[in-house]
C-alpha cells in the first residue's frame, strides 16, 4: 500500500515538473525597435534621430555570443547614419567583429535594407540588461507634418543554438513621427532701419531683412510692400539681387484703397534665419519731406511652423526737395555767407541747416531773433529749410566760406 501511494506521489511530481517545461516553452521574447526622439519639424536643428534594438533582458541560461540582424527602412524618408554600440551588447563585441552594412540594388541605389552583426570571442557570452545595439539616422523626408516611416525587422539570428531556447520571438517594428514641436517662439519678421535719406538725385536703396527664430521649415517666402504715396514715390526691387539670400519668382503689383500694393513670392537660395533683400526707392518730380513704406510677411495657410508674424515700417526722408510752388519772398529774409537775416521773425517759424549728407548741423526754432548765426558751422557746402508759419517753405543752397 505504501509503494503505491509513493508511486502516485513520483508520477504526481514529475507531472509537475513536466507542465512547468511546458509553460516555459510557451513564453515569448519580444525584440523590438524603440525610436528614442520624434523629428521635430519646426526646429532649426538636424532633423536627427537615435533608435534602438531592445531584446529584453538575458540570463545566463539563455545567453549567446552574437548576432546577425537585418532591417528595412524607406531611404526616401531615412538614411542611416552609424551604429552607436555605447551601453549595447555590440560594446562588448571587439571592433573587428562588429559592424553595419547598406544594402544596395544592381545600380548601386539604397534599396532600403541594412545589416548589423556583432561576435564575441574566446568564453564571453552575452546576457545581462542591455540593448542590443542602437543607431543614428537622419529624417530627409518632406517638410510634412503628420509624416511617418517605419523601421521593420527582416529577421534576426543569434549565433548560439542554445540561446533563448524553447522561446517564441515577437517582433515589433517603430513608426519615425514628425510632429511640429511648440510653434509660439517661431517668429517671422522683417528687419531694417527706421529711416532712410534720398540722395541728390531723389533716390535711396534700401536693405531690407527677413528674420527667422527658431524654424528651418520655410524655403518659399512672400511678402506685401505697401506705399501710401505711389503718385510720390516709386518703389521697386533692386534689379541687382546678387548680394541677396532670395531668388524673386513673381513680383504683383496693384493700386488698392489708393496705395501701391506690391505682392512679391521669392524662394531662398540658401537656408539663412537673417535673409536679405534689396529696394529701390525714387521720388517723382513732386515736392515732399518723407513716406512711411511698409512691409507685410506673408505666410502660406498649409504652414505649420510659424507663431507669429511681424511686420516692419520705415522712413523715407526726403532731404533735398527742389524749390516748392509755395516760394517764400526773398524780403522775408536774406541769406549771408556766416549769418541769416529775418526781416520779420513773426513769419518764420523754423529754419534746419543740412551738410550735403543729409546730416542737421543746426536747426532752430524761431521766436523774435531777426540775426541766426552760423559761425559755427564748418566752411562747405550747405542746405537751409526755411519753414515759415503758414508751411509755406524754400530749400537754398549756401557756400559758407569766413
Amino acid at each position: 500500500m505504501k509503494r503505491f501511494e509513493t508511486y502516485l506521489f513520483i508520477t504526481a511530481l514529475l507531472l509537475v515538473i513536466f507542465t512547468s517545461r511546458q509553460v516555459a516553452v510557451a513564453e515569448t521574447r519580444n525584440v523590438q525597435v524603440k525610436i528614442l526622439n520624434d523629428i521635430v519639424l519646426c526646429n532649426s536643428t538636424e532633423k536627427t534621430f537615435d533608435f534602438l534594438i531592445d531584446i529584453g533582458k538575458v540570463v545566463k541560461a539563455d545567453s549567446f555570443v552574437g548576432y546577425d540582424l537585418w532591417m528595412k527602412y524607406d531611404p526616401k524618408l531615412v538614411r542611416i547614419i552609424s551604429m552607436l554600440p555605447m551601453n549595447s551588447f555590440t560594446e562588448l563585441c571587439p571592433q573587428i567583429y562588429r559592424g553595419f552594412a547598406l544594402g544596395k540594388d544592381k545600380d548601386n541605389n539604397l534599396d532600403g535594407t541594412f545589416r548589423a552583426f556583432g561576435m564575441v570571442t574566446g568564453n564571453t557570452l552575452l546576457y545581462g540588461e542591455r540593448h542590443l545595439v542602437a543607431f543614428k539616422a537622419i529624417y530627409v523626408g518632406p517638410d510634412s507634418v503628420g509624416m511617418s516611416s517605419p523601421i521593420e525587422f527582416q529577421y534576426i539570428d543569434f549565433l548560439d543554438a542554445s540561446s533563448f531556447r524553447g522561446q517564441e520571438i515577437v517582433y515589433s517594428s517603430s513608426d519615425i513621427n514628425v510632429i511640429p514641436g511648440d510653434v509660439s517662439k517661431n517668429k517671422f519678421s522683417i528687419v531694417s532701419n527706421d529711416e532712410f535719406k534720398l540722395n541728390e538725385a531723389k533716390s535711396c536703396a534700401v536693405n531690407v531683412g527677413y528674420k527667422l527664430e527658431n524654424t528651418k521649415q520655410l524655403e518659399n517666402l512672400s511678402f506685401i510692400i505697401e506705399n501710401p504715396n505711389p503718385d510720390l514715390f516709386t518703389v521697386t526691387l533692386a534689379e541687382n539681387q546678387e548680394n541677396s539670400d532670395l531668388e524673386i519668382l513673381s513680383i504683383e503689383s496693384v493700386i488698392q484703397d489708393q496705395k501701391s500694393i506690391m505682392n512679391v513670392k521669392a524662394r531662398m537660395k540658401e537656408f539663412s534665419t537673417n535673409t536679405l533683400f534689396n529696394l529701390n526707392v525714387e521720388l517723382k518730380n513732386t515736392i515732399t519731406d518723407s513716406v512711411e513704406i511698409k512691409i507685410i510677411p506673408t505666410i502660406d495657410d498649409n504652414c505649420d511652423c510659424v507663431g507669429s508674424v511681424e511686420d516692419k515700417s520705415f522712413k523715407i526722408i526726403n532731404i533735398i526737395p527742389q524749390v516748392s510752388v509755395n516760394e517764400t519772398k526773398e524780403n522775408d529774409y536774406t541769406i549771408a555767407e556766416d549769418a541769416i537775416y529775418l526781416n520779420d521773425p513773426q513769419k518764420v517759424k523754423e529754419i534746419i541747416v543740412f551738410d550735403m549728407n543729409g546730416r542737421i548741423v543746426k536747426e532752430i526754432t524761431i521766436t523774435n531773433e531777426k540775426l541766426i548765426s552760423l559761425n559755427e558751422i564748418y566752411n562747405g557746402i550747405y542746405f537751409v529749410k526755411t519753414k515759415l508759419i503758414d508751411d509755406k517753405f524754400e530749400i537754398k543752397k549756401i557756400i559758407i566760406n569766413k
